[in-house]
């Protein structure tokens, strides 16, 4: 069974770290940004696997688009 891991917008303490602590866990799951999720995978420098959403709270969407060309 695959894993997801689901980031948004809304901000969790300590969210780098429990992010990096996850992905420690569960291996290579599969990252979906959703919406201005995007911001935090531009921060981190991870290209997530899908990204859903209409970029309405990602105000770097040009950015997003230049840092993982392989975005749809």
């Amino acid at each position: 069974m695959k894993t997801a891991i689901i980031v948004g917008s809304s901000p969790i303490y300590n969210e780098r770290t429990l992010f990096h602590n996850l992905i420690y866990e569960v291996g290579k799951p599969y990252l979906v940004a959703a919406d201005g999720g995007m911001s935090f995978f531009i921060e981190e420098d991870i290209c997530p696997d899908i990204f859903l959403g209409d970029m309405d709270s990602c105000h770097k969407e040009e950015e997003a688009r230049r840092h993982f060309p392989e975005l749809k």
